[in-house]
């Protein structure tokens, strides 16, 4: 949709269509894909990229539970309008190709996970390698992308930014918001819940 701002916003849905996953500024939904990873399936579509999801692993994640190994197969996109877009990614243990060409920026490495960035130009996406990737975004480069983790029927699990700064969300045994946590960990807000105690003075 295009808001009072005169911006163009679209969103890409998945867990079975139950929330949002990634929210895009400056870009309609025939430019962008997403995946997380977690409930992509054939009938949804896995956020405008195709891919083989039965491989979709739970051995390993950057955020959410799950990731996918590109041994498993490619992931690609087509039928775009011919343009420049952002192909983004978290990889375990080095880059995916995009294209045939490698990373245009590297950024943070946290653990065995490092944030890489492909610029490419043209109507159609490959993505291919032997490597785990996860939080697989595509926009047209000017745009900008934020993307979701959920715990279905809880709430939100992590929340990445359009540069890929991640942040992640805890709960208390009660499903309860406890802890909000910065990708290295270090903790932004903690939530203590306490409830009044009844007054028995009259």
């Amino acid at each position: 949709y295009t808001g009072r701002d005169s911006l163009r916003k679209s969103y890409i849905w998945d867990y079975s269509n139950r929330y949002p996953v990634a929210e895009v500024v400056n870009a309609d939904s025939s430019q962008t894909a997403f995946a997380g990873f977690e409930y992509a399936d054939a009938i949804y579509n896995s956020g405008g990229w195709s891919f083989n999801y039965s491989y979709n692993s739970s051995n390993y994640a950057m955020t959410g539970s799950k990731s996918y190994p590109l041994s498993s197969g490619n992931i690609t996109r087509s039928g775009l309008a011919s343009t420049t877009y952002i192909v983004s990614y978290w990889s375990r243990s080095g880059s995916a190709t995009v294209n045939s060409g490698g990373p245009t920026r590297t950024g943070k490495t946290i653990g065995d996970w490092t944030y890489y960035e492909h610029e490419v130009t043209g109507t159609s996406v490959t993505v291919s390698g032997s490597v785990y990737i996860d939080e697989l975004r595509l926009y047209p480069k000017g745009a900008m992308m934020t993307s979701y983790s959920y715990i279905p029927l809880v709430g939100l699990w992590s929340q990445s930014d359009p540069n890929g700064h991640i942040t992640f969300y805890e709960y208390d045994s009660y499903n309860r918001l406890k802890l909000v946590r910065d990708e290295d960990g270090r903790i932004l807000k903690r939530m203590d819940y306490q409830y009044q105690q009844p007054n028995n003075q009259w």
